[in-house]
This record gives C-alpha cells, sequence and structure tokens, in this order.
C-alpha cells in the first residue's frame, strides 16, 4: 500500500507546474527585463499603462451619459466607484483639478515631465460626448490623436518640432537609402551614411537645446568600401585594402594622382582605371576621389556656377555639367527659378543706371539732361530730368522755380564758362 501511493503521488505522466527555483527564474528575468531602460519594451510598457487609462476614462465617459440623459444636473460627479485616484495611480494617472464632473472630465500624468502619457479626457453637452486631449511632446501625439482626433490640440511649438524631426527622420531615411543601394552596387572608395550623433540627443518636445545633435543635416559620416564591403572610415584604411588585394603600386599611383600640382580632376565624363588596380573605377574631382560619377558630376556643376558667380556674370541657360534644366544666376547668388532671375536683373539694370544718372547730375550744366538707355528698358533707364547746381530735378517747374535763368551780361562775366554752367557769382562782372 505504501508503495503504491508513493507511487502515484509521482504522476509521472500527469501535469507538472514550475518548480520554486523556475519560479524563482522567471521572477528575476522580470525584474532584470523591468529594471532595464530598453527603449522599445519602455515604451511598450508606458502605451500599455496609457491604454488601461483610457478604458477608464471610456468606462466613465458611458456611465456619465447614462446618468445625464436622465438628470438636468450638470454638475453630477464622476462615479468614484468606476474612477478615482487610487485606481488611476497604477498607470500613472490622477484626476486633473475641476476635472471630476461628468460635463467635464479630466485625468493628467502623475509626472509633470512626462512625454508619454498626457492629459486626457472628454466633454458632454446637449447629449454628445467629446473627447479631448493634449500631448506631452512627440512621443504622445499618435496616441493622443488616436483618443482624441482632431481636438487633439497641439501647440504651434509642438507641430513645428514635430515637423523637424519628421525633417530629420526624412534625410536619415535618405542618406542609408543612397548609401546602402551604393554598398549594393558593389561599389569602391568614399561615400557618406549617416552620423548616430545627429539625432541622438533629439527632446521629445521642445526647445532643441542642442541643435548639433539634433539636425537633418547629419549625412556625413564618411566610409570607405572595395568592392561593396565597408574597409574602414579613413583614407588610410582604404588604401591599405586597395594594397593588400591589387598591391603596393596601385596605391602609389593613386597617391600620385591625389598629390598632382595643380590638382588632378578626370578630364572627361569617363573614369580612371589604372592597370595596377584591377576594374577599379575612379572619380577624382581637385585630387579627391569622388564616391560615384554623380558626385563627380555635381562637383563639376558646383564648379560652373562657382566660376559664373566669380567673375560677376549672369546665367540664364543650361551649364554643360548642370543637367539640361537653366541655371539662374544673378548677383553674385544662385537664383531659384527664372521669375526671380528677372527680379534681379531688373533690379541690377536699375541700380547701374541710377548710377549713370547720379554721374550726370554731378557732371552737366544746368538744364534738361536725357539718360542714354542703350536699350535698357527697367526704369529709371532713358528717364529725362533737369539740373539745377548739380541736383536732380524731375520736372521743368521745378527747376524754373529753382533756377530761374539768369539775365544777360551787361559786362564780361567774370567765368563765361562757370557762369554758362553754374550761373550765380561767376556771372558777375570782371
Amino acid at each position: 500500500m505504501q508503495r503504491r501511493l508513493s507511487g502515484e503521488s509521482r504522476c509521472p505522466n500527469g501535469p507538472r507546474g514550475f518548480t520554486l527555483l523556475e519560479l524563482i527564474v522567471v521572477i528575476s528575468v522580470l525584474g532584470i527585463l523591468s529594471s532595464l531602460s530598453i527603449p522599445p519594451i519602455a515604451s511598450w510598457i508606458k502605451e500599455s499603462k496609457i491604454d488601461g487609462a483610457k478604458a477608464q476614462v471610456n468606462t466613465a465617459a458611458a456611465d456619465c451619459l447614462q446618468r445625464l440623459r436622465t438628470s438636468d444636473n450638470q454638475d453630477i460627479a464622476v462615479d468614484s466607484n468606476i474612477i478615482s485616484d487610487d485606481n488611476l495611480k497604477q498607470y500613472g494617472y490622477k484626476i486633473a483639478s475641476g476635472g471630476n464632473k461628468c460635463s467635464y472630465f479630466s485625468i493628467e500624468p502623475l509626472d509633470s515631465d512626462e512625454t508619454h502619457r498626457f492629459p486626457m479626457g472628454f466633454a458632454i453637452g446637449l447629449g454628445k460626448l467629446t473627447k479631448l486631449a493634449t500631448p506631452t511632446g512627440a512621443e504622445s501625439l499618435p496616441s493622443c490623436k488616436s483618443w482624441a482626433g482632431e481636438n487633439c490640440s497641439v501647440s504651434e511649438d509642438l507641430k513645428r518640432h514635430v515637423e523637424y524631426l519628421e525633417k530629420i527622420n526624412a534625410a536619415k531615411n535618405s542618406c542609408e537609402s543612397t548609401y546602402n543601394q551604393w554598398i549594393t552596387a558593389k561599389s569602391s572608395g568614399s561615400n557618406v551614411r549617416w552620423n548616430p550623433t545627429g539625432d541622438s540627443k533629439c527632446p521629445p518636445r521642445p526647445p532643441i537645446e542642442d541643435a548639433q545633435y539634433c539636425t537633418p543635416n547629419s549625412c556625413n559620416r564618411k566610409v570607405y568600401a572595395l568592392d561593396g564591403t565597408v574597409v574602414g572610415y579613413t583614407q588610410e584604411d582604404y588604401d591599405k585594402a586597395l594594397e593588400e588585394k591589387y598591391g603596393r603600386i596601385c596605391t602609389e599611383k593613386l597617391e600620385d594622382l591625389r598629390n598632382q600640382t595643380p590638382p588632378f580632376t578626370n578630364p572627361s565624363e569617363q573614369p580612371i582605371t589604372i592597370t595596377e588596380c584591377g576594374p577599379q573605377e575612379f572619380w577624382f574631382h581637385k585630387g579627391k576621389e569622388a564616391a560615384t560619377q554623380d558626385e563627380w558630376t555635381g562637383l563639376m556643376c558646383e564648379d560652373e556656377i562657382n566660376n559664373v558667380i566669380s567673375s560677376g556674370g549672369l546665367n540664364n541657360k543650361a551649364l554643360p555639367y548642370c543637367g539640361s534644366e537653366p541655371v539662374y544666376i544673378c548677383d553674385g547668388t544662385k537664383q531659384p527659378n527664372a521669375e526671380k532671375y528677372q527680379q534681379c536683373v531688373e533690379a541690377n539694370e536699375g541700380a547701374k543706371c541710377q548710377s549713370e544718372i547720379n554721374e550726370l547730375i554731378r557732371t552737366s550744366p544746368n538744364g534738361v539732361v536725357s539718360h542714354p538707355s542703350k536699350g535698357r528698358a527697367t526704369p529709371p533707364c532713358g528717364d529725362t530730368f533737369w539740373v539745377c547746381n548739380n541736383t536732380y530735378k524731375d520736372s521743368e517747374e521745378k527747376f524754373n522755380a529753382d533756377c530761374p535763368s539768369q539775365p544777360p551780361p551787361t559786362c564780361k562775366p567774370r567765368n563765361q564758362r562757370r557762369c554758362d554752367k553754374f550761373g550765380g557769382i561767376w556771372c558777375k562782372c570782371a
């Protein structure tokens, strides 16, 4: 009998629970996970807490709707058996001051610096429920909108902040996509990818205090690859990889090209190849290697634009390395479109004509003067005006009022030429 009972108690084929040791291990692991600040896990836990608070508020809203349908008292308080500070505490919330009525109910995070949790609630009027919420940062915006929709009231500062973060994310995705395509194509040379410091300190809500670590201009981490395999982050790393694969003569010839005076640039839209470097193609621009032909073409385009700017010239035509579209350059600046270019040309044309008119005013004798337009139509080109003692008069009436004609002298003037030009004391008798 004793043996039979002992055998039954072992239950070799029956269900088994956790042993004490297994339970201790599981609890320990959960404790470690909860103590770690792993962003995805921490974020998921916070979102689940917010969902719990939303469920509480929804239950309170349903109860309030039912009670207000049978009462005209808008001051009915929310049922504390349904929702209260005590049962909200587990979700990191409390009832907001003055927001515990069925007509207007609101809860807020226990932590005033919270960026995931956000104030939310509802208002009931004329039998209609309206959900309300205010996001505390970019992290809370999706949950806020899912709760209150268009009634998720976002401040202008937060709107701009979220747009800026989205701009950074778009720049990062574009940068990494271009880099990955370059690697996939088994390219060689240098290229850039996203610098992880560029968005390492982006706060979830404004302001951005350290723009150096939260900027869309972070596609600047130089990487060197050989045949699609990353070999390092410096020119020395790349040269070492080339030498290991092709030998020292290859790297020496490349170094000669980099150190040429004047700096070497590919003479045409054809890559440079070096026998000792195998099938590698090189695009040199002023002694530096471009990652791709497109990058090389872009650098050549910049040279053409800078040449026009430095010469002070105008341009509204396509430039050889800049594609088929016109490049508009005026007043030392690349203009965004034809309209801005024309406005700039007219402004500069008018300024030049005004300078010529100023010189005519300084050197012309009293009387009417016409500025030669030379085909220029922008005012004041071609202006007709009057000069009185080196001052500008825009009408004959003003000229006659301020500069009356001198009576013919009864004697020889002191200086006939200056009398004709300036009048006044020069016309007095010698």
